[in-house]
């Protein structure tokens, strides 16, 4: 995957591309944080029109690493919308997804360095800038969407990583700022930070609302994957969060290279080795402990490096190797079982250098144009 280190080789290109994107995009971008509706942001594709928003997502909106756990019985929801980031190409790629038949991609967005994906329980939709030390707005995600303004000036770094929702705020990696920046919204949707949580370079996130528990990935590495100097050590730093939002860090759980996270509908805690071609399985008790529970394998595993349940409980996993999305189903004693894989339009990025193309954090929500503009 990339850093910040491993991100700068390809800065000079990026900037250009930012640069241009930012040009298309002059009303998007001087737009305030207040939800003000700018001017129109291209948009290739588009599925109908978007109506109210799924009771699915409603009740299990989240971030972009999970969206809560799955239901193990298969849930209402039977398709989904997956929305994949490619920064490097500054676009949000958008697809429909069933049990048993590949993504059907609906709409191409684009948005500057586009890195992170996260929805809130009202349906709008958040897409953070890596280099661009901003959030676009969007409404209704699942049709047409609507570009709601932007939000800046909260003191987010060059580098913005993986995004989550906790009790309805919106939480952002800032790495190069060492930090967690936790963003509330009045009801008039304004946002304002709300606290900052602290964490070295963090990456990827999930919040398990079950057991109130949040997991940061602490990969800190560098371009030639070796330990930074003064860093602690590859690790998921887990924290307990009270309903005030106040953290206390758990005990940290060694890992080889972490990034993406998700919490099984079963509670076991499943992370992305980025530079392998696996997956690590924990077991986590009552109290938090975590214990590891082996691995997960093949179907295409490529630099994993984002993680999703879907709500029949299928996993999705997002490879930056390839650009392709890896599914498995889990029998019922919860072994992985492959089944298969999809390219998507982000390109292939070994180690986190691609020629234009780089997927970032995927995000999987209930719910789809399909059937909001009533196809199904």
């Amino acid at each position: 995957m990339h850093d910040g280190a491993r991100r700068w080789v390809g800065w000079l290109g990026l900037a250009h591309a930012i640069g241009v994107g930012f040009c298309a995009l002059a009303a998007v971008a001087c737009s305030s944080s207040n939800g003000s509706a700018p001017g129109g942001l291209p948009l290739d594709g588009g599925a109908g029109t978007d109506v109210a928003v799924p009771d699915a997502v409603a009740q299990n909106s989240a971030g972009s690493d999970s969206s809560a756990r799955a239901p193990t019985d298969g849930g209402e929801s039977t398709i989904a919308t997956i929305f994949v980031p490619d920064d490097l190409a500054g676009a949000v790629y958008r697809y429909s997804v069933t049990a048993n038949a590949d993504p059907v991609w609906e709409a191409t967005i684009s948005v500057p360095s586009a890195n992170s994906v996260a929805m809130l329980s009202t349906g709008e939709l958040f897409v953070t800038s890596y280099a661009g030390k901003a959030i676009y707005r969007f409404l209704s995600p699942f049709g047409a969407l609507t570009p709601n303004g932007t939000i800046t000036g909260i003191g987010l770094a060059a580098y913005v990583e993986g995004t989550t929702v906790v009790d309805g705020e919106l939480w952002i990696n800032n790495y190069a700022g060492s930090n967690m920046i936790e963003l509330s919204f009045n009801p008039q949707g304004v946002a304002s930070v709300a606290g900052t949580v602290s964490v070295f370079e963090p990456m990827g996130v999930v919040w398990d609302s079950v057991s109130r528990v949040l997991y940061v990935s602490e990969p800190s590495q560098t371009v030639n994957q070796v330990q930074s100097a003064g860093a602690p050590l590859r690790a998921i730093q887990p924290y307990s969060v009270s309903t005030d939002h106040v953290a206390t860090a758990l005990a940290p759980i060694p890992a080889p290279n972490p990034y993406g996270m998700v919490v099984a509908p079963w509670g076991e805690l499943l992370v992305a080795d980025s530079t392998d071609t696996s997956l690590s399985r924990f077991s986590v008790d009552a109290q938090g402990n975590a214990t590891a529970n082996g691995t997960i394998t093949g179907n295409g595993l490529s630099y994993p490096l984002s993680l999703n349940f879907a709500p029949w409980g299928e996993l999705f996993v997002g490879n930056q190797g390839t650009g392709a999305l890896s599914r498995f189903t889990f029998d019922s004693s919860h072994n992985a079982v492959p089944n298969g894989t999809f390219q998507t339009k982000a390109g292939p990025a070994p180690n986190g250098a691609g020629s234009g193309s780089r997927m970032d954090w995927i995000a999987l929500f209930p719910g789809s144009s399909i059937v909001d503009a009533g196809g199904m």
